[in-house]
């Protein structure tokens, strides 16, 4: 296995799942709920 390649694909698959973080919180109209939330997110 070439070295680097889990860390390309690890790094691919966590900016894909925070991605789906996000778009989840904009759904989230009140801003109250938004500020939790990326607050939320920040502990993973």
């Amino acid at each position: 296995m070439q070295p680097g390649k889990t860390g390309i694909i690890s790094l691919y698959l966590e900016n894909y799942s925070k991605s789906i973080n996000i778009h989840y919180c904009d759904l989230l109209v009140l801003r109250k709920w938004r500020k939790t939330c990326f607050q939320n997110l920040d502990l993973f």
